[in-house]
């Protein structure tokens, strides 16, 4: 058997991808949440990245999703940083954040370093959403790994954060201008 190509590597992530999206859209159709708005406050409550490590959030700060349902979310964030990290132009994620605050899900507050700047954080009803939402979300993939097994799922966790540290590392060596 032949090693799978880059482009065959990528076109399976890509398929996962839709894949896992196609699966957990009605959870979050339940909630009348849309994906943008989830990844927003996702990343708006400190839990951009996975539980096991710290966020490279927006100003250097974040934390991990079992942070952010304790209420350890930082004060908040700049909508031109939460723009840049969740990759939503700002007038796209201005609309995103008019309705997750029409919901009660998010507040904004002049920023206390600059009073030009305003800052978004997350409330406690978007914390038991979350609460909710990573419950269901838990339930699918626990039934979807359960076809794996142990060994397997151990293989894949593992792999996938080799492959998550090889992307920082090109995005950090482009970002320096070496890529």
């Amino acid at each position: 058997m032949t090693p799978p190509t880059a482009s065959d590597v990528t076109e399976l992530l890509a398929l996962a991808h839709r894949l896992l999206y196609r699966l957990m859209l009605p959870l979050l159709r339940a909630e009348g949440l849309t994906v943008s708005e989830v990844l927003v406050m996702k990343c708006v409550a400190g839990g951009w990245e996975t539980g096991r490590e710290a966020a490279d959030g927006p100003g250097g700060a974040g934390g991990s999703e079992d942070a952010a349902l304790r209420g350890e979310a930082p004060a908040g964030y700049r909508l031109t940083d939460l723009s840049r990290q969740v990759g939503l132009p700002p007038s796209t994620l201005t609309a995103v954040i008019d309705r997750l605050e029409a919901m009660g899900y998010l507040v904004r507050t002049p920023s206390p370093a600059d009073r030009r700047s305003v800052l978004v954080r997350p409330t406690e009803r978007w914390r038991e959403v979350w609460r909710r939402l990573r419950a269901r979300r838990d339930g699918e993939m626990a039934a979807v790994l359960a076809a794996l097994g142990p060994e397997q799922v151990a293989r894949l966790a593992a792999d996938l954060e080799a492959l998550v540290a090889a992307l920082r590392e090109r995005q950090a060596d482009r970002a320096r201008g070496e890529g």
